[in-house]
């Protein structure tokens, strides 16, 4: 079986996995002997802006649209700061691009929290509720099944969102750097699977190896080459458990 691993654009073929995740420069005795030498300027310039930091904004618990419900379009209302978007600011994947502010399917529409209240209560965010609120891809309990009873927003708050006259800077941050508004978890639940979706560069689906019989778990074999491309182009993940 030959196999197509990338290497910071090398493209090389491999004929069996234990190489290709050699070439990848992951685990086993020869994944640092494939990887070419490279100079001193180019390991510091592989980009034609050369990248000196990463930094990751990750939100906990609540939606995209929570922050960006309306981006890049603020109320811009007296009295709040305001946000002017640049005239070459694409459209967002959001709740105002989808017309879902004034149809939407859950018990009411969104609406928009003012910046005299920038902090609510802490919305449900359990596996089961979170679950039950998607309702088989409908996406309209979220109010009967995550929202919290905020004390100025009432029993509905999962339905509000900031605009850009609350949430200022993030929507600054946005005007010159990525959004991830097509990142979706692979699971319900808490921050935790998110944040590992990050790291591992990919929302592929996650699935727990489940027990024998005897209680114990199953042996895995694990062949790791996430640098192969397939025919369609897809940058997949060849792990492979047993």
């Amino acid at each position: 079986m030959v196999q197509n691993c990338e290497f910071q654009g090398e493209t090389s073929h491999a004929s069996s996995p234990h190489q290709c995740h050699g070439r990848c420069g992951g685990f086993g005795n020869d994944s640092f002997a494939r990887v070419p030498r490279i100079s001193t300027n180019q390991r510091r310039f592989f980009t034609s802006t050369p990248i000196k930091h990463v930094v990751v904004i990750f939100q906990e618990n609540v939606s995209f649209d929570y922050y960006f419900g309306t981006y890049p379009h603020a109320f811009n209302l007296p009295g709040g700061t305001s946000f002017h978007a640049k005239d070459d600011t694409p459209e967002s994947n959001t709740l105002l691009s989808s017309g879902l502010l004034t149809n939407n399917p859950n018990k009411l529409n969104p609406f928009r929290i003012p910046p005299s209240l920038p902090v609510t209560c802490d919305e449900d965010h359990n596996y089961n509720d979170e679950q039950a609120a998607a309702n088989g891809g409908l996406m309209d309990k979220f109010v009967e099944k995550l929202s919290c009873n905020d004390k100025v927003l009432g029993p509905a708050s999962a339905m509000g969102y900031y605009d850009g006259n609350t949430a200022t800077a993030m929507w600054n941050y946005a005007q010159f750097f990525a959004m991830s508004e097509y990142s979706w978890g692979t699971t319900f639940g808490p921050s935790t699977p998110g944040a590992l979706n990050l790291v591992a560069r990919n929302t592929l689906p996650g699935t727990l190896f489940p027990t024998r019989p005897n209680g114990k778990p199953p042996s895995a074999s694990v062949q790791p080459c996430q640098c192969g491309n397939d025919r369609r182009g897809d940058r997949r993940s060849a792990t492979v458990a047993r």
